[in-house]
């Protein structure tokens, strides 16, 4: 399944991504059903999405924009 969940973003995958925006950050989100999973978006100077990091149990993942 390919899915645009925002601009510049690609999301791939075989089931229904649900996100839950966390009330800390509006570029946070907790991944529902996951505990301790949850997607932060980073931003350069002029707010341009620059990488994407990946909480979860077993670590911290960071995918930078190509």
């Amino acid at each position: 399944m390919r899915r645009v969940l925002a601009a510049g973003l690609l999301l791939l995958t075989g089931f229904v991504l649900k996100v839950a925006p966390l009330t800390a950050s509006p570029a946070s989100f907790d991944l529902k059903g996951l505990s301790g999973f949850s997607v932060q978006f980073t931003r350069d100077e002029v707010g341009v999405v620059t990488e994407l990091v990946l909480y979860q149990p077993n670590g911290t993942f960071v995918a930078k924009r190509r």
